[in-house]
C-alpha cells in the first residue's frame, strides 16, 4: 500500500499558519507539514538571493525528506522572488501566495488601496506586475513596513515603533 505524501507549507515565520488552517478546512483528508523559517524572519528584510537560497533549502527539505506532493508558499516576498526557481526546480506543483490586491479590489467602494508590505514584497517585479495588471480605475497606495513582520511575530501589536505606520496611512 503507497503511503499517503503530505502537502508541505513554509513561512518566513508564523503567519502562514492561517494558510496552513484555510487549507486544512478546504482538504481536511490532507496531512499538512508547516515550517515557520522564523530564525530568518521576515524575509522582506533580507536580499534576494537569500530568500532564494532559503526557499530552496526548505522545499527540498519538503520534497526530499518529507516526500511533499505539493508545496505551499505562505509568504508574499518568498513567492515574489522564489516561486519562479522552485517551479523550475521541482517536480510538483508550487502554489505561491500574493497579496490581497484582487480581493480589496472587489470590496473598494471608493477605488482607493491600501497596501501594507514587506519592503521586499513592495520592490519586487512580480509585486508590480500585479497592480499592473489589476489597477485599472483603482489607485493602489503601498506602504512598506520594515519590522512590522517582526512585530506581528512577537504579537506586539501597539508597539511604540509601529504605531507611526497607522498613523501615516
Amino acid at each position: 500500500m503507497q503511503k499517503k505524501l503530505p502537502l508541505g507549507i513554509f513561512d518566513s515565520g508564523f503567519g502562514g499558519l492561517s494558510v496552513a488552517k484555510s487549507i486544512h478546512k478546504l482538504l481536511p483528508q490532507e496531512d499538512l507539514i508547516y515550517i515557520a523559517d522564523s530564525a530568518f524572519t521576515p524575509y522582506g528584510d533580507i536580499k534576494e538571493s537569500d530568500i532564494i537560497k532559503r526557499a530552496l533549502l526548505i522545499s527540498d527539505f519538503l520534497v526530499n525528506q518529507k516526500k511533499s506532493k505539493a508545496i505551499v508558499i505562505a509568504c508574499n516576498t518568498a513567492t515574489a522572488f522564489a516561486v519562479n526557481v522552485l517551479r523550475d526546480r521541482f517536480n510538483i506543483p508550487i502554489i505561491g501566495m500574493e497579496p490581497a490586491v484582487k480581493p480589496a479590489l472587489e470590496v473598494t467602494l471608493n477605488k482607493l488601496v491600501g497596501v501594507l508590505a514587506t519592503s521586499g514584497t513592495s520592490k519586487s517585479a512580480k509585486f508590480s506586475a500585479l497592480l499592473e495588471r489589476y489597477s485599472g480605475d483603482v489607485k493602489f497606495f503601498v506602504q512598506p513596513c520594515p519590522g512590522l513582520v517582526n512585530a506581528i511575530e512577537r504579537g506586539s501589536f501597539d508597539d511604540q515603533n509601529y504605531l507611526g505606520y497607522w498613523r501615516n496611512i
